[in-house]
């Protein structure tokens, strides 16, 4: 059977990327109409680089790096008020990559479109956890059944929600 997916961020295809390795057949269903290409700035450094560097995909991702040099505090008026080297306040060190998310999301993507099934535009509508597998209704229509559902979309997941009901999140800072 297959493994269902949701969400094609980052998490989703980082995780079929290793599923699909494996020998397992991977669908990844994704609500937007197509890969986001947005986001802000995400540091890939310590273990996210091991990883990055075990899937063959650190070198594409150090392509793809920000060069941020420096960082400059500013007023509400825009008058600078500090300028001072990225490597100073981040800590930058060898492998450490500073990459927009959507540029990552887009390296794992590429790197899992042959092997794993992407469906944009749909999402999971709802789920019966069955003996025999996940019985999934997508909001399309389409009816599928899986041996695993994973929810990989988001801080504020529907698919978490539908199995969880409402978890309150707790703000860290």
């Amino acid at each position: 059977m297959t493994i269902l997916i949701s969400g094609a961020g980052v998490a989703g295809p980082a995780l079929a990327h290793w599923l699909t390795r494996q020998g397992r057949r991977v669908e990844i269903v994704e609500k937007a109409p197509s890969l986001r290409a947005g986001g802000y700035k995400v540091d890939v450094r310590g273990a996210a680089s091991t990883v990055l560097g075990r899937m063959g995909l650190l070198e594409a991702a150090k392509k793809a790096d920000t060069g941020m040099r420096q960082i400059t505090y500013v007023s509400k008026r825009g008058k600078t008020i500090a300028a001072l080297p990225a490597d100073l306040i981040m800590g930058r060190r060898g492998d450490d990559v500073e990459i927009m998310r959507g540029d990552l999301g887009r390296i794992l993507h590429d790197a899992t479109a042959g092997e794993a099934e992407y469906r944009f535009g749909d999402a999971i509508a709802s789920l019966d956890d069955g003996p025999d597998g996940v019985d999934v209704t997508f909001a399309s229509g389409r009816r599928g059944r899986y041996e695993l559902v994973v929810g990989a979309d988001g801080l504020h997941s529907a698919t978490r929600r539908q199995v969880l009901g409402e978890v309150p999140l707790t703000r860290l800072g």
